[in-house]
């Protein structure tokens, strides 16, 4: 057994464990029966209104494309994904039983359907997620976690089974069985997508720059950073050349074992993005190469701060997959943009101000004809007393 760690991106650490065997488990519940379900959040989260994947749903859902997530399991019993994941492959030998939501709200981000009344969805909602379990790491550092050779045969299988690989978790020293893997995945024309870590003090600024994190610091990985909404940098992503592009990644919204949604924050839920991003160019380009995909997300990347811990800027979904002229093709007219998707509570809120404003224009009305009136009255009843008007029975007629 190595005396290596393979960390969470959440800044939890995870002791190496003994290699488990893989089994292949059916379909199932990623949480006991325990866990409670959480609130479900109705407003559009703020990282959907920034990428605004509604544009580019229209010319790409990332029909056809399997993301594999290294993580912990996937509640596949979440109604918003339900019948969009695979059959669990399991490293950690027992069938899951934990109430760890990080695999599941990795997996949400990616392919989460829509539903009715809540605004929360993944990024490409017609993409198969493909859970490869090597880690049940809670917040409390509890759980079991696969040790390296089991984490780099779980790559080689998800590369084997899946066109993108979402890597949720660092390594902060480098192993050659790791790099191997990930070197032959690139091979096979896969794109690996890794979480850029945790671990910048808090305390030190955007040019403190952090020692390298694993698979991110691969070459061919896409590393990604995480900001947050104002655009800022989370404080604890990290910094250095690794970063290559940066996603939402601070108190975003990600559903949670049983049901319902949690706010999370980090690399780890940035990287989900990227890998989305990427499961949507290749479903609706699947002609070009994994590295062809890779550039093409760096070279659309919307311009953030400058700095090694933002990369070449922000995902954008719309940009990678409708540019044309990146690599010699014809500039063509880009498709006009879908309207966007409606916050639920926002437009109830906005219609019962707008029924609000109407009574009050009908009450002012009237009470304006009632005081115009009343004063017309009032005018009538000075103008007889001046003239001494007295009311008399008419005089009948000769």
């Amino acid at each position: 057994m190595t005396g290596r760690r393979l960390l969470r991106t959440g800044g939890i650490a995870a002791t190496v464990g003994v290699l488990a065997v893989t089994v292949a488990l059916p379909a199932q519940p990623a949480h006991a029966a325990g866990c409670e379900p959480a609130r479900v959040v109705r407003e559009v989260p703020w990282a959907q209104r920034m990428l605004a994947p509604e544009r580019v749903w229209p010319l790409s859902t990332g029909d056809g494309v399997t993301v594999a997530v290294l993580d912990s399991a996937v509640d596949t019993s979440h109604p918003q994904l339900r019948g969009r994941v695979s059959a669990l492959v399991n490293y950690l030998g027992a069938p899951p039983t934990s109430c760890v939501p990080h695999g599941t709200s990795v997996a949400s981000i990616i392919n989460a359907s829509r539903m009715a009344d809540v605004g929360f969805q993944g990024l490409a909602p017609q993409a198969r997620v493909l859970p490869v379990r090597v880690t049940d790491r809670g917040p409390d550092g509890a759980g079991q976690a696969a040790d390296v050779t089991a984490f780099a045969t779980a790559i080689r299988t998800a590369a084997s089974r899946a066109r993108v690989i979402n890597i949720s978790l660092v390594m902060r020293q480098d192993d050659p069985r790791v790099r191997a893997a990930i070197e032959d995945a690139i091979k096979a024309d896969v794109v690996v997508v890794a979480a850029a870590g945790n671990g910048h003090p808090t305390n030190a600024g955007d040019t403190t720059v952090d020692p390298p994190v694993y698979p991110a610091a691969y070459p061919g990985v896409l590393g990604v950073g995480a900001i947050n909404e104002d655009g800022t940098r989370l404080p604890e992503s990290q910094v250095g050349a690794y970063v290559d592009i940066v996603a939402p990644g601070g108190k975003v919204l990600a559903a949670t074992p049983g049901s319902g949604h949690i706010e999370v924050s980090g690399t780890s839920y940035a990287a989900p993005f990227v890998a989305a991003t990427v499961a949507l160019v290749r479903s609706a380009r699947p002609q070009l190469s994994g590295p062809e995909v890779v550039n093409r997300i760096i070279a659309t990347a919307t311009p953030a701060r400058n700095g090694p811990g933002f990369g070449a800027g922000i995902v954008d979904p719309y940009r990678a997959v409708t540019e044309e002229a990146l690599f010699g093709g014809q500039a063509a007219t880009l498709p006009g943009a879908s309207v966007n998707q409606v916050d639920p509570v926002r437009q109830a809120r906005t219609e019962h101000w707008q029924r609000l404003g109407h009574v009050s224009l009908l009450i002012g009305g009237l009470g304006l004809a009632l005081v115009t009136a009343l004063a017309f009255s009032a005018w009538l009843i000075r103008g007889g007393r001046r003239l001494r008007w007295r009311p008399t029975r008419a005089s009948r007629p000769e």
